[in-house]
């Protein structure tokens, strides 16, 4: 384990409107405000959305499953914001539900709002921290930078 004290900075209350990519919003908002590392929480809807849910086999670097749903479904989410390659990643779990199933996964790439998705950026400061690609994890964990 390795690990970081710092402080709360700017807190941002985005609105994301309907058939908006709440990823891409997140995204596009932490490059206009130059958030560097943040935490995000999201609540609303979505009409669909692409994500993983899970790796194929325990096993390292995973094989991940990409799981679609093209139906309105209530979303809920927490995640940060640490920028990899001199642009913001976006690591968001989320949960998606409706009457008929529910999901849990990582929101990666496409997803479009319903109606409306209210996220609320917790931005961290004091501490140095970024996304470094661990090939043999394969993914990109945080990394501590000295100040």
């Amino acid at each position: 384990m390795d690990y970081a004290v710092g402080r709360v900075g700017r807190v941002f209350l985005a609105r994301i409107d309907h058939d908006e990519n709440p990823v891409e919003e997140i995204r596009k908002l932490a490059v206009r405000e130059k958030i560097r590392q943040a935490t995000i929480t999201l609540l609303g809807a979505t009409g669909s959305a692409r994500f993983v849910s899970g790796p194929k086999e325990r096993k390292l670097p995973p094989e991940i499953i990409w799981t679609e749903l093209d139906d309105v479904t209530e979303v809920l989410g927490i995640g940060n914001i640490f920028w990899e390659n001199e642009e913001p990643k976006i690591h968001l779990h989320t949960g998606f539900g409706n009457k008929k199933e529910t999901k849990l996964g990582c929101l990666r790439e496409e997803a479009r709002t319903y109606i409306v998705i209210e996220a609320m950026i917790i931005e961290m400061t004091g501490f140095n921290a970024e996304r470094r690609l661990n090939k043999r994890l394969g993914t990109s964990p945080i990394t501590f930078q000295p100040e």
